[in-house]
C-alpha cells in the first residue's frame, strides 16, 4: 500500500496533523529498570508468562454472527489468514502472547492495523508501549504517534490500532499493575538482589581441619591432595582417614539474617501472585498445597483471571478489526474449551452432558479426543438417545474409553 493511499485512509491532513493534549503517556515504574527489570524477579516473570502464554495458546476462531446473535464458524474470512501469520516475524499465538504480556507489564498493549487498497486487513504489527505517545484530538478521540528504532514518527487514528488496556486512572490509558503495587514489587526486587549478593559475596567453607601441630609444606600439600580426592558431588560419601591429632569441624548453615532474606522472597512470591491474579501454586509455590488444591487452583484461574484477559483481547480486537467495516457481522473468539483437556475426568463428564442433550454429535466427541470420525449410522446426528437420555461414555483416559462411541 502506497503512502498516499495510507494518508487518505487515515483521515484528512488537518486531522492527521492536529496536536495531542498529552505529551507523554508512559507511567514510569519506580524501580530497577522499570518493567523489564521487574522480570528479573522469577515470580513476576512466571506470572506474566503463565497468563500470556495460556491466552496465546487458545485457538482463535472467526465467527459469522447472525442478526439474532447466533454464531457460525467462518473459515474463509480473510482475517483467518492474518491470525495465522499477523506479520513477517510472528505467529498468531506469539502476537497474542506479546500483547497480553505488554499489557500486564506496561498497562497497555499496542498494535497497528495495515490494510490493502480495498480495505482488507493484511497485517498486524505490535509495538512496545514506551515507543508510543498518545494524545487527544479536539473531538476527544485518541491519536497515537509511534517512534520505533529511530524510524520517522508515524501517526495513527484510534480506528487503525488495537489498544489493549489494563485498568487505568483515565478511560484512555491503562496503568501497569507493577506501578500500582510498586511497594510490593520493589520489596521483591530488593529481596532478590539482596539474596543474590549474599550468596555471591559470602565466604562459606563446608568445614575446617584442626591440627595439633604446625604442618610442613609437604604435609600440607599431601593432606590437601587427600581432601581434594573426596571433594565434589562425584566423590560424595567417601571416607577420609584422619591421623592422630586431627579434628574435622563442620561448618555451614544459614545465619538468622540470611534465613529471613530467603523467607522474605517466599512472601514476595505470594504478593506477586496476588497482584497478577495467579494462584501461587501455578507459578511454582507448592508451600502447604495438596494435589487437589492445585487442580482447583487451575480451575479458579481459568474461570477468573484467564477469562478476564480473553474477553479483553476479544473485545479490543473486534472493536478495531470488525466494528469499523462490518459492524457486528463477524467476531473473533478465543476457544477456551481446550482447558478441560488437562483433566480427562472432567472432559468425560462434560461430553456426557453435551451428548445427552444433543449439543454435539458422537463424531464430534470422537474428534475432540483425537479419534477419526466413524461412518456408522447416526454418528453425525445431534438427537439424544430416547432410552437413556443420551449416549454415555465412561473412563477417564483416552486409552480407557469403555463405552465410547464406536
Amino acid at each position: 500500500m502506497g503512502w498516499l493511499d495510507r494518508w487518505r485512509r487515515r483521515g484528512a491532513p488537518e486531522t492527521r496533523l492536529a496536536p495531542g493534549v498529552w505529551p507523554s503517556t508512559t507511567y514510569p515504574v519506580p524501580y530497577l529498570h522499570g518493567a523489564s527489570g521487574a522480570q528479573s524477579v522469577s515470580a513476576v516473570l512466571s506470572a506474566v508468562n503463565f497468563i500470556s502464554s495460556n491466552v496465546g495458546a487458545l485457538p482463535a476462531i472467526v465467527y459469522a454472527v447472525t442478526p439474532d446473535g447466533r454464531r457460525t464458524e467462518n473459515t474463509t474470512h480473510p482475517v483467518n489468514r492474518v491470525l495465522a501469520s499477523p506479520n513477517d516475524w510472528q505467529t498468531g499465538p506469539e502476537l497474542i502472547e506479546y500483547m497480553i504480556a505488554s499489557t500486564l507489564l506496561e498497562g497497555n498493549g499496542f498494535a497497528t492495523l495495515d490494510h490493502d487498497m480495498s480495505g482488507r486487513l493484511v497485517s498486524i504489527t505490535p509495538y512496545p508501549w514506551p515507543a508510543v505517545s498518545m494524545g487527544l484530538l479536539p473531538g476527544g478521540k485518541p491519536i497515537y504517534d509511534v517512534n520505533f528504532h529511530g524510524q520517522p514518527t508515524a501517526r495513527y487514528l484510534s480506528s487503525e490500532v488495537i489498544h489493549l488496556r489494563d485498568r487505568g486512572d483515565v478511560p484512555y490509558l491503562g496503568v501497569s499493575r507493577l506501578r500500582r503495587a510498586a511497594a510490593a514489587v520493589t520489596h521483591a526486587v530488593s529481596a532478590d538482589v539482596a539474596a543474590t549478593s549474599m550468596f555471591q559475596r559470602s565466604v562459606r567453607p563446608s568445614g575446617a581441619f584442626k591440627f595439633g601441630a604446625k604442618l610442613t609444606r609437604d604435609q600440607t600439600t599431601r593432606f590437601q591432595h587427600n581432601v581434594d580426592a573426596i571433594s565434589g558431588a562425584v566423590q560424595a560419601g567417601k571416607v577420609l582417614i584422619l591421623e592422630d591429632g586431627v579434628d574435622f569441624i563442620a561448618m555451614g548453615g544459614l545465619t538468622s539474617g540470611e534465613a529471613q532474606i530467603l523467607e522474605s522472597r517466599q512472601w514476595s512470591t505470594t504478593e506477586i501472585a496476588r497482584i497478577f491474579g495467579v494462584p501461587p501454586v501455578l507459578i511454582g509455590d507448592w508451600t502447604n498445597v495438596s494435589d487437589r488444591a492445585a487442580s482447583q487452583a487451575m480451575t479458579l484461574f481459568g474461570t477468573t483471571t484467564l477469562t478476564s484477559w480473553v474477553r479483553r483481547f476479544e473485545a479490543a480486537f473486534n472493536a478495531a478489526v470488525f466494528s469499523a467495516t462490518t459492524g457486528s457481522t463477524f467476531a473473533l473468539a478465543l476457544d477456551m474449551s481446550g482447558l478441560q483437556r488437562a483433566d480427562p475426568a472432567t472432559r468425560v463428564a462434560a461430553d456426557n452432558v453435551l451428548l445427552s442433550h444433543g449439543v454435539i454429535s458422537k463424531n464430534e466427541c470422537r474428534e475432540s479426543w483425537g479419534y477419526s470420525p466413524s461412518s456408522s449410522p447416526g454418528m453425525d446426528e445431534f438427537t439424544p438417545s430416547p432410552q437413556t437420555g443420551g449416549h454415555q461414555i465412561t473412563g477417564t483416559q483416552p486409552g480407557n474409553m469403555a463405552g465410547a462411541p464406536s
